[in-house]
């Protein structure tokens, strides 16, 4: 598996309100991605606090994140799931990071 993050988006509601307009739900908690085959692609889901509890109270990264959870059959699907990142930033804010924490 392979996870990007969006940290410090604006508030959970707001990332939810977007994951709802681009995503069906997931049976469980959060929403799915689909291949138009039908595979699931990844899941992704709202946390209400950046993990780094170290991070400055004004840092940019601190505050609920959006995490999305590609499945090991879609590896290299990354594009798709980048996209919907980004689609999601730009309504709710914050930043994109891969597993190595490197930004995107």
């Amino acid at each position: 598996m392979k996870s990007y993050l969006l940290y410090g988006v604006v508030g959970t509601s707001e990332a939810a309100l977007e994951l709802d307009r681009h995503l069906p739900r997931s049976a469980g908690e959060g929403w799915v991605m689909l291949h138009s085959s039908g595979d699931r692609v990844a899941y992704f889901a709202v946390r209400p606090d950046n993990l780094e509890r170290d991070l400055p109270a004004d840092h940019r990264e601190r505050g609920p994140n959006v995490q999305a959870d590609i499945s090991g059959r879609h590896f290299h699907d990354d594009a798709s799931v980048i996209e919907l990142l980004r689609k999601i930033q730009r309504a709710v804010g914050g930043v994109i990071r891969d597993d190595d924490n490197a930004e995107i």
